[in-house]
């Protein structure tokens, strides 16, 4: 289910997850208020789509189960990546949709190099562990968005072997957006918000970052600055903005504002 996830919610464009499958829901959509399931080729409104389902996640707490569990943390970052990190807006390229060895690749050109800007999906649905074919875009070093573990590419083209049901999602630079966020690191805020001419921050920081949704840098305060202090924004553009805050114990925290 992890990687169904990885090869579905990463590839560019909206998804809808289906009634608690984030916590590996195995009742099917087609299932019947009297027990049975019909299937997709029986004629609506005979199909049962909208029919009552039973509810054991609450009365056998799905939550507590490190099974589902799983499913719901590693989905819940794959959505932070997702909703984050600018290269989730680009153009995803995939291998045979039929093969039970799914390679995607997803890039955004209208990145520059030292952002996130290119990722490459691997993932195994055969029952035994197999070599998925790669193909990354250029050799050195690749990034486990899952867990910022490192890989040393020499061959472009040598595939990586994956357990069963596995999956990998490999980035050529660390998701620090999405990262920021997913972690919660700390108790960093800006005011007002929205803002027109300045923000501030309740700490000190160290650096400050200002990206377009579209995940450029925009503008940049990398010296230290004290609690309370105004950084100038007024010759921003009106619009949402992502700002990045690393205080002075390193800790960063991704927040989004508003530029009037």
């Amino acid at each position: 289910m992890s990687a169904i996830g990885a090869v579905s919610l990463l590839v560019p464009g909206p998804k809808m997850i289906y009634h608690f499958g984030e916590l590996g829901w195995d009742t099917s959509i087609f299932s019947c208020n009297n027990g049975t399931v019909n299937t997709p080729n029986d004629a609506i409104p005979g199909d049962c789509k909208l029919d009552t389902k039973p509810q054991p996640q609450w009365t056998n707490n799905w939550l507590a189960n490190n099974n589902r569990n799983k499913i719901y943390t590693d989905w819940a970052k794959m959505i932070s990546l997702k909703t984050t990190e600018a290269v989730f807006t680009g153009t995803a390229t995939m291998n045979n949709s039929s093969s039970l060895s799914q390679t995607i690749k997803i890039t955004n050109s209208a990145l520059a190099s030292t952002q996130l800007k290119n990722v490459l999906v691997l993932a195994n649905f055969d029952v035994t562990a197999k070599a998925i074919a790669t193909g990354f875009p250029y050799p050195g070093t690749w990034y486990n968005l899952m867990d910022n573990t490192t890989i040393n590419v020499t061959d472009t083209s040598a595939p990586i072997t994956v357990e069963a049901g596995g999956f990998r999602i490999y980035g050529n630079k660390v998701a620090f957006l999405a990262i920021a966020k997913y972690e919660g690191a700390s108790e960093i805020y800006l005011y007002p918000n929205p803002a027109s001419n300045y923000f501030t921050l309740n700490t000190n920081t160290t650096e400050v970052q200002v990206f377009s949704m579209a995940g450029q840098l925009v503008k940049s305060f990398e010296t230290t600055h004290s609690k309370d202090t105004p950084d100038a924004i007024r010759d921003l553009s009106k619009g949402l903005y992502i700002v990045k805050a690393v205080n002075e114990n390193n800790e960063v925290q991704v927040m989004k504002f508003i530029k009037e």
